[in-house]
């Protein structure tokens, strides 16, 4: 491809913050779940999302070396990020068990 390409938003775009997300693959995709708010009633807790994006297979592998590149970005500059132990025990929690 020759040239740039720029950038656009649609009428329809939209943003969701999270705190937590979540990955599911299904034969033809992998999907991303944002998750901000959890609701706590005792005996259960739910995990609300706030939505999704559906990916292709190629998608899903731009994705993480994006992700790769701006973590190593991170590192470089002396930028820690620790994940606590509670998130990432919430996180096991929400995934599916098949």
């Amino acid at each position: 491809m020759d040239g740039i390409i720029k950038k656009g938003r649609a009428a329809a775009f939209t943003n969701a913050y999270a705190t937590n997300v979540l990955l599911n693959e299904t034969d033809s995709d992998v999907r991303i779940y944002a998750f901000n708010e959890i609701i706590d009633l005792g005996a259960e807790r739910i995990a609300i999302s706030e939505g999704s994006i559906i990916m292709t297979d190629q998608a899903t592998v731009l994705l993480y070396e994006q992700l790769k590149e701006l973590i190593e970005k991170w590192k470089t500059e002396g930028k820690q990020v620790e994940v606590s132990a509670q998130r990432r025990e919430m996180l096991e929690k929400m995934k599916d068990k098949k």
